[in-house]
């Protein structure tokens, strides 16, 4: 997921610290759901939480309006 669409996604879902940190951690830099708990100190029901809460708003967002787009179209 890029920058731009996870931040979206946070404004509409609402998060909060230290919940959108570590669901950046894991959708936009790819790394492991243990290593963002470690680094933000959140627990891991809770990043995993938000983190599903994420995909779940794009799939949703995404079947109504369509995938992302790359580039100017």
């Amino acid at each position: 997921m890029d920058k731009e669409r996870f931040e979206f996604l946070a404004r509409r879902l609402r998060s909060s610290e230290p919940a959108i940190s570590a669901a950046r951690l894991v959708l936009v830099h790819a790394v492991s759901v243990a290593d963002a708990v470690r680094q933000t100190g959140i627990s891991q029901p809770s990043l995993s939480r938000s983190v599903k809460s994420f995909r779940e708003l794009d799939i949703e967002i995404q079947k109504h309006y369509g995938p992302p787009r790359s580039g100017l179209e």
